[in-house]
């Protein structure tokens, strides 16, 4: 049902999205200061696409659990889901698109994830943290872009 996927993307993706984002944003500080001299130039680039990523999904997420979410479950609860829920709620498609794009960049920079072969514990936990993120967030997307949108479409009056 759509409350229980609205459920769902919150608590496999909302909550522990914030958590990483947390993490890797103080991991990813502590490797840039210590590993400046060899990897500067890459690391201030991830640095900020991370920035980026941060700041697209803070707001992306508040406004799905503050304003969309609770506006399709009231909408659902009173039987009065209609096509502007929707194209309200694929207004956020061109959020999925912008994270997509810095995603992709933060894999290019990273060679997939790869540490280089001097990398700490940390460097390689940081790099394994935002691969966690990368996947979360694809799987994410999915779910909003096609099975929620889809589930959507059949409740509509």
């Amino acid at each position: 049902s759509v409350p229980e996927l609205l459920d769902n993307i919150q608590g496999m993706h909302h909550f522990p999205e914030r958590k990483l984002l947390f993490e890797i944003d103080k991991f990813l500080n502590k490797i840039m200061q210590v590993h400046f001299d060899h990897h500067g130039e890459v690391l201030m680039k991830l640095h900020d696409q991370f920035a980026d990523l941060k700041k697209e999904l803070e707001v992306h997420l508040v406004k799905e659990d503050e304003l969309y979410f609770p506006a399709i479950r009231l909408a659902l609860e009173t039987k009065a889901v209609t096509p502007e829920h929707i194209a309200n709620f694929k207004d956020l498609e061109e959020d999925h698109k912008i994270v997509g794009e810095i995603i992709h960049e933060i894999q290019t920079l990273t060679d997939k994830f790869t540490p280089p072969a001097d990398a700490c514990m940390t460097y390689a936990k940081t790099f394994g943290l935002l691969e966690e993120l990368t996947e979360s967030l694809l799987i994410h997307v999915y779910k909003e872009n096609f099975i929620l949108i889809d589930a959507l479409q059949r409740s509509v009056n």
